[in-house]
């Protein structure tokens, strides 16, 4: 990745300071260069730096200011006046609703947040006009998590597309199975029950024919009616199609989908849609559970029937028992829960959901599932991607303002 470097300085001649300059963006390409990251005059990129070498150089700034592509990247040296300079260039950014990132710090700092402030650059642009399907409504309980779809598309480039559940059911209805190479694998799990597999698989190869006819990155169902006009589930359909990193959510729950794609971006892995179901202060241990779960998160899986209904099919998945991150953006689509723990054991407790996984987390991290408003889901990827998924959302709401501003 290129990113286009502009240099500013006072009109004061001083070779001491711009051969420290030089050396400045040269130790930071070789830094930037394990990531395949590159600051150089000799590129359009569209992504542009502003490399404020010395005090006195504010003015070259405004100057420069029609020749810039929003967000602005803003990058001091510590000397020579750099900060100060920097400091007074972002401001004059803020009163002018300018889109700036101050890249701030030591050398070895800003090299790191170039590469973060980088890999939100570059995601932004992977995610732009991704489209994600909502099939049917949010289902009846989820009383605080619907969007506003205009809001989303303005924060986060994302299109959320309304699809009629009728259209779903009818394709549903068509019986039609895509080839799926793990038909085998399935049907063996289900004791060789071809009714209830094939009637679970309709569901996916329903989707599947849906998201090729509306382009879609991702999508979430309203679910439970599948219970009586089918007498089965979708729980199958989501974790297939999360495996193939489609992402897929369950209940209508619109924030929960547009957070597992962010953070399917951000990290590259597939991530776990559950409810917080039994949380203990005392152990700071929460209990997560959910009857789907993408196949490929699982080092071994059982196909059980849906918990709450006894009907269709629900996977109960063993996952790895590693550090994990736990994050939701907020229905409110501005507010955060971003925390990491440690899955210390998959349950097989009576009266929760399939898979069943307890993590336990630090004392603030436990408070904050109890201060946040996040609805009833999170979502759960393996790592600590929590602090990547925390930063994108900060800069692209930072972002937003900045533009809302403007206009």
């Amino acid at each position: 990745m290129k990113i286009k470097l502009f240099r500013i300085h006072s009109d004061i001649e001083d070779l001491e300071r711009e051969q420290y300059s030089n050396q400045y963006i040269d130790d930071i390409n070789i830094a930037l260069a394990s990531d395949d990251i590159e600051l150089t005059s000799e590129t359009d990129s569209p992504i542009n730096l502003v490399f404020v070498e010395s005090g006195g150089s504010e003015a070259k700034f405004v100057e420069l200011l029609p020749s810039l592509t929003e967000p602005i990247l803003i990058l001091q040296s510590s000397k020579y006046n750099s900060l100060p300079a920097t400091l007074e260039i972002n401001t004059y950014c803020h009163l002018n609703n300018i889109q700036a990132i101050m890249i701030l710090g030591s050398k070895d700092e800003c090299v790191s947040f170039l590469k973060n402030v980088s890999n939100f650059l570059m995601t932004r642009e992977e995610i732009k006009g991704s489209r994600l399907g909502v099939i049917g409504k949010p289902s009846d309980w989820l009383i605080a998590s619907k969007v506003d779809y205009k809001e989303v598309k303005e924060k986060f480039f994302i299109d959320i597309v309304d699809i009629p559940y009728e259209e779903f059911i009818d394709e549903i209805n068509k019986e039609i199975l895509s080839d799926i190479k793990i038909y085998d694998e399935l049907l063996e799990k289900v004791h060789n029950d071809v009714n209830r597999l094939n009637s679970a698989l309709y569901i996916y190869s329903a989707l599947k024919r849906l998201i090729n006819l509306y382009n879609l990155d991702g999508l979430t169902i309203r679910c439970f009616d599948l219970l009586s006009s089918h007498k089965t589930t979708s729980c199958l359909a989501l974790a297939l199609l999360n495996q193939e990193n489609i992402v897929a959510t369950c209940e209508g729950d619109v924030p929960t989908m547009i957070t597992m794609y962010i953070m399917q971006k951000v990290s590259g892995f597939s991530s776990f849609q559950a409810n917080p179901s039994s949380l203990e202060f005392d152990k700071k241990e929460i209990l997560f559970s959910h009857c789907t779960l993408p196949l490929n998160m699982c080092r071994s899986y059982t196909l059980d029937t849906h918990f709450e209904s006894k009907l269709g099919i629900g996977i109960k998945g063993e996952l790895d028992t590693v550090r994990a991150s736990v994050v939701k953006l907020c229905p409110d689509l501005k507010t955060v829960l971003a925390v990491s723990g440690n899955i210390n054991k998959n349950e097989s407790y009576e009266g929760y959901c399939r898979s069943q996984i307890s993590m336990s987390f630090d004392p603030r991290s436990v408070m904050a599932f109890a201060t946040i408003p996040f609805g009833n889901h999170v979502v759960i990827s393996y790592g600590d991607y929590y602090r990547d998924f925390l930063q994108y959302i900060e800069l692209s709401l930072s972002l937003y303002e900045t533009k809302k501003d403007k206009e």
